[in-house]
C-alpha cells in the first residue's frame, strides 16, 4: 500500500516545480489604432509590460492564448495602467504578415478597436 502511494505523490511534488508559463508581449514598435476606419491614435510598445500612449506611460499583462474566428491563435493581453487603462482584447499577427492588437472598450465590451504595425 505505500509503494501505490509514493508515486502519486512524487507526481504532485514535481507538478510544484515547473516554471511558470508566461504569455508572449505583441512585438516592440508604433501600432496605428482605428475604430471603424477612422483613426484612434498610435501606441506604442515599449516593452514586455510596459506601453507609450498620448506622451503618458503605461502597463499591460499578457496571459494565455485564445483561438480567434478563421482558427488564428491570439495572445490575450490587458492594459492595467496609463492611457488604455481598463481596455482588454488580445493580439496576433495577420494573414498578410502584420501584427494587430484587437481591443475591447471597456463600456460595452465589444471589439472595436485595431491597432496594427
Amino acid at each position: 500500500m505505500r509503494k501505490g502511494m509514493v508515486i502519486p505523490l512524487l507526481l504532485v511534488a514535481g507538478l510544484g516545480t515547473s516554471a511558470p508559463a508566461h504569455a508572449k508581449a505583441p512585438p516592440k514598435g508604433l501600432y496605428e489604432c482605428t475604430i471603424g476606419g477612422t483613426l484612434f491614435g498610435d501606441v506604442t510598445i515599449t516593452g514586455a509590460t510596459t506601453y507609450k500612449r498620448f506622451g503618458k506611460t503605461g502597463t499591460f499583462s499578457a496571459k494565455g492564448t485564445r483561438v480567434r474566428e478563421g482558427g488564428v491563435r491570439a495572445y490575450k493581453i490587458s492594459f492595467t495602467k496609463g492611457p488604455f487603462k481598463g481596455f482588454r482584447g488580445d493580439w496576433h499577427k495577420t494573414t498578410d504578415g502584420k501584427y494587430e492588437i484587437a481591443l475591447r472598450n471597456p463600456r460595452d465590451d465589444f471589439e472595436s478597436i485595431y491597432c496594427d504595425k
